[in-house]
C-alpha cells in the first residue's frame, strides 16, 4: 500500500486541535487570572461556561483544517488571544477592570498616557516582542504549506457538528440566564463567562436592537402618565433671577481614604469636605465603572441614562455621540434659558470629548489646552487648584445663569508604589499593609487632600459672589489602588462618594438606598427647585414602581437610538450646534527686541501656543503666560505675526490678533 503523507497527517489534524485548543484556552485563563489555580477553580466552578470557552476556542483554531497554511494561520489565531489576555491582565491590573472591545476605539487615549502607566521597560519588551512575532509571522507564512486544504473529510464533519451545537445551545442558555453578563460588574461577568466568550459575546452586544415592547403606543402611555404627575406635582418651582447657578464638579478618582480597610492617617485627608457632607444632601451612589472609565459616570450623571441598557465598554461619546446630538442636562438648562459650559484640565479630544459635548449642547468647553499656570503632580496629572479660577471667570462674565460642568483630573492613577520626592502632609499611621501599598495610599492620600483644599477655596469663592448656587461634587470611581483592585480595601468597588451643596438654605435630605448615578441630576433639579427634563422625570415619578426599569430601557432606546416619540418639540436634541473651544483669552500684544532677542508678548500664553511670521511656523519658547522668546532671529522686512492655539493633535483651536513688525 502506498504511503499517503497528507492522509495520514490529516488523521491527527483533529487530535492537536483538540489538544492545542485545551492547552491555549490554560494559558489565556491562567495570563487573564494571574493564576494557574484560579483556571482550575473556574473549570470546577462554572463548567458549562469552561466548555464555551474550549469549543469557541477549538472552532478559532478549527478554521485551519480549511486552510493550506494551517502553521501559520495557527501561530497568528494564538498570538492574538494572548495578546487578548495580557492586555485584559495589564488593564486589570492598572484599572482594576478588563479589557473591552470598547477599549480597541480608545487606542489613540491609551498612547497618549501610557507613559504614565507602563514604564519603559515594559514597553522596550512589547516593541520587541511585536517585532518578533512579525518576523516570525512572514517566516512561517513562507515556510510552511500544505498540498491540501482539507486533509481528510471527516474532521470538518466534526467541525461543523461543534459550530451547530454551540451556535444552537449557547443562544439557548444565554435565554435561560444560565449564561449571562454582569453588566454592572465586568470583572466579575469575565470571571464568570471566560475571558474568550466574554469578549466575543460584548463584540457581539454591540450591535444595537430594539427592547422588547418598544413601539409608540408604549412610549406615548408613559409619556402621558408623566406629564399627569408633573401636572399634579406641588413642589416649588424658581424662576428667573431667582434660579440658582448649577456647577457640577466630577472629582476624578475621589474616595474618603478613610473608608479603606486598616487605614488610619496622621490627620483627616478631606476635612473641608467632610464638613459639607456633614451639613448638605450628601452619601453613595452606584457608578457603572471603578478604576478607570471616566466618561462613563460622567455621560450618566449628565444623560440621565442608566449604563446598563448601553453597551458594556463603550464611550458615548465615541460611539452614538461621536456624529449625531442627542438631549444631556446641557441641552435642557439651555432650554430653560441657561449657559452651559465644560471645564476640563484635560486634553479635549480625550474620550472624544470635543465632539460628544458638542453634540449634546454644550455652547462652550474649556481644556487644558488653553490653561496657563498648569501646575502637575509627581504623576504628571494637572492639578485641580487652577479650576476655580476658570469656573468663576465664567460665572463673572456670564448675563444670566450658568450650568458649568467641571470635569477634574489631579486623582488620576496610576499610583505610585515608592517614596514620591513631594511633601507628604498626610500619612497612614500603624499601619500593617505593605510597603507599597502603603506608599500608594500615602500618595493617593496626599492628591485627595489637596483636592478638598479646592473644594475649600471653590466654595469661598462661590460664597463670595453673593448670588446662588448649587455645587455638585461627586467622585467618578474608585481609585486603581491595588488594595482596591484586589479585593482587599473593605469598600464596594462601585460606590462613590457625593454631595450637593448650597447657599440658600435647601433642607438636607436622606439618599435612598440603592441611589445611582444616573440619577443625581434628577435629585440636583428637585433641590434647586429647577423644572424637571425627559429624562428627570423618569427618575422621580417612576423610581418606586415595579416596572421603573422596563421603562426605563423603553424611553432610554426611543432618545438615544429610536424614532423619540417621548420628546416634545422643546426638549429635541441642539441641532447644528457650534461649541466653542477655550477661553479666547490668548492674543499678541506686541513684539519687543531685547539685547538682539525678539519676544512676542501678550496674555494667555502656554505650551501650546504656535507663533507664524509672515505666514511660515516660527520656533518659541514660552517664558511665562505672557511671554515667548523666539529662538531664532533670521528675519529680515516687514512680516505679519500671529500666534495659533492647537490641541494635542496639533489641529489648530483659534488664532490671535495679527501685528505687523519690522525685523
Amino acid at each position: 500500500m502506498r504511503y499517503n503523507k497528507q492522509k495520514y497527517e490529516g488523521k491527527f489534524d483533529l487530535i492537536f486541535l483538540s489538544i492545542y485548543s485545551l492547552f491555549l484556552f490554560g494559558l489565556i485563563e491562567t495570563i487573564n487570572r494571574r493564576s494557574f489555580i484560579r483556571f482550575i477553580d473556574f473549570a470546577i466552578d462554572f463548567p458549562i461556561q469552561f466548555f464555551i470557552n474550549y469549543f469557541l476556542i477549538f472552532m478559532i483554531l478549527g478554521i485551519s483544517m480549511f486552510l493550506k497554511r494551517k502553521v501559520f494561520y495557527y501561530y497568528i489565531a494564538s498570538n492574538l488571544l494572548l495578546i487578548l489576555a495580557i492586555s485584559s491582565s495589564v488593564l486589570y491590573t492598572l484599572r482594576g477592570m478588563p479589557l473591552s472591545p470598547y477599549d480597541l476605539i480608545s487606542y489613540k487615549e491609551a498612547l497618549n498616557i501610557a507613559n504614565v502607566f507602563l514604564d519603559i521597560k515594559f514597553m522596550v519588551v512589547a516593541i520587541l516582542f511585536i517585532i518578533v512575532v512579525m518576523v516570525l509571522s512572514v517566516f512561517l507564512f513562507m515556510r510552511f504549506k500544505t498540498e491540501n486544504r482539507l486533509r481528510k473529510t471527516s474532521n470538518s464533519i466534526v467541525f461543523l457538528v461543534v459550530a451547530t451545537v454551540f451556535f444552537i445551545v449557547v443562544p439557548q442558555l444565554k435565554a435561560a440566564k444560565i449564561v449571562s453578563a454582569i453588566a454592572w460588574d465586568p470583572e466579575l461577568s469575565y470571571k464568570t463567562n471566560g475571558l474568550v466568550f466574554s469578549f466575543a459575546d460584548e463584540s457581539l452586544l454591540s450591535i444595537r436592537r430594539k427592547p422588547h415592547g418598544y413601539n409608540k403606543e408604549n412610549i406615548d402611555a408613559i409619556r402621558a402618565y408623566l406629564d399627569k404627575q408633573v401636572k399634579n406635582d406641588k413642589r416649588y418651582i424658581r424662576t428667573g433671577d431667582d434660579r440658582p447657578d448649577l456647577i457640577f464638579v466630577q472629582l476624578e478618582g475621589f474616595m474618603d481614604p478613610t473608608r479603606l480597610k486598616g487605614c488610619n492617617f496622621n490627620i483627616d485627608p478631606m476635612p473641608n469636605l467632610r464638613a459639607l457632607m456633614g451639613r448638605y444632601t450628601s452619601g453613595l451612589m452606584n457608578v457603572p465603572v471603578t478604576g478607570g472609565g471616566t466618561a462613563r459616570t460622567e455621560y450618566e450623571v449628565m444623560s440621565g441614562c442608566n449604563f446598563d441598557y448601553l453597551n458594556q465598554g463603550e464611550i458615548p461619546y465615541q460611539t452614538f455621540l461621536a456624529k449625531k446630538p442627542s438631549i444631556s442636562i446641557a441641552s435642557q438648562m439651555r432650554s430653560y434659558g441657561y449657559r452651559s459650559e465644560a471645564i476640563h484640565n484635560f486634553n479635549a479630544n480625550f474620550y472624544n470629548r470635543r465632539e460628544g459635548y458638542e453634540n449634546i449642547g454644550y455652547q462652550k468647553f474649556i481644556s487644558l489646552e488653553s490653561m496657563t499656570n498648569v501646575e502637575y503632580t509627581p504623576m504628571w496629572w494637572p492639578k485641580d487648584k487652577l479650576l476655580t479660577r476658570y469656573i468663576m471667570g465664567e460665572l463673572n462674565q456670564a448675563k444670566g445663569q450658568s450650568m458649568i460642568f467641571t470635569i477634574s483630573t489631579q486623582g488620576h492613577s496610576k499610583y505610585p508604589t515608592s517614596n514620591m520626592d513631594m511633601e507628604y502632609k498626610v500619612k497612614l499611621v500603624n499601619s500593617k499593609l505593605q510597603k507599597p501599598d502603603q506608599n500608594q495610599i500615602n500618595y493617593y492620600a496626599n492628591q485627595v487632600y489637596e483636592m478638598d483644599m479646592f473644594v475649600r477655596d471653590l466654595k469661598a469663592s462661590l460664597d463670595a459672589r453673593n448670588k446662588k448656587y448649587v455645587l455638585v461634587m461627586y467622585g467618578d470611581h474608585l481609585p486603581a489602588l491595588n488594595l482596591i483592585t484586589s479585593n482587599r480595601s473593605g469598600v464596594d468597588k462601585f460606590e462613590s462618594l457625593f454631595t450637593i451643596v448650597d447657599n440658600f438654605g435647601i433642607k438636607k435630605r436622606s439618599v435612598p438606598k440603592d441611589f445611582q448615578a444616573y440619577q443625581l441630576s434628577s435629585m440636583v433639579m428637585d433641590l434647586a427647585g429647577l423644572r424637571y427634563g425627559p429624562m428627570n422625570m423618569m427618575h422621580a415619578y417612576l423610581v418606586n414602581k415595579s416596572d421603573y426599569q422596563e421603562k426605563l430601557k423603553l424611553v432610554q432606546y426611543d432618545i438615544l437610538f429610536g424614532k423619540k416619540y417621548f420628546l416634545k418639540e422643546s426638549e429635541q436634541a441642539i441641532e447644528d450646534n457650534k461649541l466653542q473651544l477655550g477661553t479666547r483669552d490668548m492674543r499678541l500684544d506686541s513684539i519687543v527686541n531685547k539685547n538682539g532677542k525678539i519676544y512676542l508678548k501678550g496674555q494667555a500664553m502656554n505650551k501650546n501656543i504656535r507663533a507664524y511670521i509672515g505666514g511660515k511656523k516660527a520656533e518659541v519658547y514660552l517664558i511665562d503666560e505672557k511671554t515667548l522668546l523666539l529662538k531664532e532671529g533670521n528675519y529680515k522686512g516687514r512680516k505679519k505675526v500671529f500666534l495659533e492655539l492647537v490641541d494635542s493633535d496639533e489641529k489648530p483651536i483659534y488664532r490671535s490678533n495679527a501685528l505687523d513688525y519690522k525685523f
